[in-house]
This record gives structure tokens, sequence and C-alpha cells, in this order.
């Protein structure tokens, strides 16, 4: 994603707007990936008016939500999901996986597998959630991915270090001319970033959001929600997110374009 879907995003937006620059709105991975490319390609932050990073998942190593448990043992587990089925980690069993989630969520009242995965992957429920929509999100949400970036983000959370996939020694070396990843050297992002965080976040964890502050040389804003306890999924999911996000969001494209 870093290295050829993003670039090809960009650069087909501005030849077919023949704008010079665009804003770019990322929230958890789709803000990490951003971070990653311009530390990369450093060219890019020219093309960037305004990075808008939402919850950004870049340093992790703070995560308090349970499924760092599971992290712990993924590298093995992600073995396996690559031989059974054929390097996805949901893509081959989607339609068992959406009549799973459909018959654990689908009510105002959700089943014991629906709350465990909510506390799981999110530490609990988003605060603002409309549960009345659950059967809509749930339809499109997870969707499927690789198993190699799953195994990406478990590397990164793990080493609690910003840096390209591991490899092993033998195929790093090969492959970057050394033993160890390189680090995504975060003082390139010379593009002016809008950090937007909640205190509620247990992926992003505000210890880990303030790293990433600290580390970038041009923030344009830091924007904590002004909602205790506002968690990861509510960035995306709470019903009030207009009102206290993405009218900041707005006025910050309209300042900066």
């Amino acid at each position: 994603m870093i290295r050829y879907d993003l670039p090809a995003q960009i650069d087909g937006i501005l030849y077919h707007t023949g704008e010079a620059a665009l804003h770019f709105v990322g929230w958890s991975q789709g803000g990490g990936i951003m971070f990653g490319l311009l530390a990369d390609r450093p060219e890019y932050n020219k093309k960037i008016k305004l990075l808008h990073a939402l919850a950004p998942a870049v340093f992790m190593g703070h995560m308090t939500a349970p499924v760092r448990i599971l992290i712990k043992m993924s590298n093995p587990a992600l073995k396996i999901v690559d031989l059974f089925f054929g390097g996805t980690v949901t893509g081959r069993n989607e339609q068992l996986l959406n009549k799973v989630k459909l018959l654990s969520c689908r009510s105002v009242r959700p089943r014991g597998l629906c709350n465990a995965s909510f506390i799981l992957m999110n530490g609990g429920y988003p605060i603002d959630m409309n549960t009345t929509r659950l059967p809509v999100y749930l339809a499109n949400d997870p969707a499927g991915t690789s198993v190699r970036n799953v195994l990406h983000l478990a590397q990164v959370t793990m080493a609690n270090k910003f840096r390209k996939f591991d490899w092993g020694p033998l195929k790093n070396k090969r492959i970057y001319g050394q033993k160890r990843p390189p680090l995504y050297d975060i003082r390139k992002v010379t593009a002016p970033v809008a950090i937007y965080w909640g205190d509620g976040d247990r992926l992003t964890t505000p210890r880990d959001i303030a790293r990433l502050i600290q580390s970038l040389p041009n923030v344009a804003l830091v924007y904590k929600v002004p909602v205790p306890g506002f968690t990861h999924l509510d960035f995306g999911w709470s019903i009030t997110a207009w009102q206290h996000l993405y009218k900041t969001i707005v006025k910050m494209i309209k300042l900066y374009s």
C-alpha cells in the first residue's frame, strides 16, 4: 500500500483534477500508510496540502486493547492462515464471515460473540454507536486483508517501531541491504499534519500519539476530540462525530486550501 497503491492514487487524482496538491484524510492504518509514504518518498510531501491523521496507526507499542494478546501469537497463527486460506485473512470466506457477524450482532442487544469482538479489538463498544445500524456496518467492516498486512501491523506493535516489513535476517539483507528492517524516518514528513485523537483510544493510545507528535517537524494542529472516552472506532462510527470531529476537519481543509 505504501509503495504502490497510495502513490498511484495520489498521482491519479492530481493528474485528472489538474491540481498540484491535495488534502488527505486517513483513519488508523489509512493515516499510518501516508506517514510511511511521505517518510520513504519525501518528494510526495509537496503533493499534500494538509495530512489529516485520525488516530493514526504509526506507533502502537502501548496498545492496551486485549487484541494485543493475540498479536503476540500472530506469527505462527498467520502462517497457518496463509497455508489454508491463500494469503488472505477473510477474503475467500467473506460470505461465511458475514453470516457469523450478522447472527451475533444483528440486534440492538448484541450477543456474546459480538460483545467479545468489540472488547477484543476496541476495548469495548464505541460510545456513540447507533446499534440499529450494526448490520449495515458489519456488512462492510471488517473487510478482507492480506496475511502480510496483518503480520506487518503486529511487527510494528511488538517492536514499538514504525518500520518496514521484517522478512527475517537473510531476506532483509537481500532486500534492504541490512539484517533488520529499516525504520521510516518520521522527520522526513515535512507536509503539514493535523493530528486528531481520542482519550479512550486503546489501539493508538494517547501515549503513542504523543510520541508521534514529538517526532514530526510540521504539526499544524493537535486536536483532542472533546468527548470523554472517545474510542478508536468512534472516529468512524460515532453518530456525533460530525459535530465533535468532522466540522474541525472541514474547517482545517478550508484553512489550508
